[in-house]
């Protein structure tokens, strides 16, 4: 069974309080954080899958995915290892960590390093002649899960 995650705009996903609702749709998973290629790993009944938290955030990893996460020292091709894995299960066994799991790591390649869009921060007191306008964009790495241990 494959999850569509609660976002806003015209996805099919829908929040129930914390919880979410799972859908089959077509052998992919759909986020802002990610992209998937089909048959990543998340079908079959030894799908392995990881919760990491990197840049003050964590992220639901499974081996094959792209991940982008806050900016990583490295450069493109690099192989990068997480070892603050919150959580680690598959479909028939779930390890949860306090607060991490002991010996597991999350193998990946850096795939990509950038910038994210640019924001637009404008200040606005009215009436009162005060304008303040600035930009900002957000460093990132994109992250290739290679394989998760532990």
């Amino acid at each position: 069974m494959n999850v569509l995650w609660p976002m806003g705009g015209g996805t099919a996903a829908k929040a129930i309080g914390q919880s979410l609702v799972l859908h089959e749709a077509a052998g992919s998973v759909y986020s802002r954080r990610f992209r998937l290629v089909p048959g990543n790993g998340h079908t079959g009944s030894n799908a392995m899958y990881a919760i990491i938290e990197t840049g003050g955030k964590q992220y639901r990893v499974a081996p094959g995915e792209q991940v982008r996460v806050e900016k990583l020292e490295g450069n493109v091709g690099d192989d990068v290892e997480i070892d603050r894995v919150l959580l680690v299960g598959s479909e028939d066994k779930v390890t949860v960590g306090t607060p991490t799991v002991s010996g597991a790591k999350v193998s990946s390649r850096i795939v990509a390093q950038g910038r994210a869009a640019k924001l637009v921060v404008y200040k606005l007191r009215h009436r009162k002649n005060y304008r303040r306008k600035q930009g900002h964009r957000q460093y990132y790495t994109d992250l290739e899960v290679t394989s998760i241990t532990g």
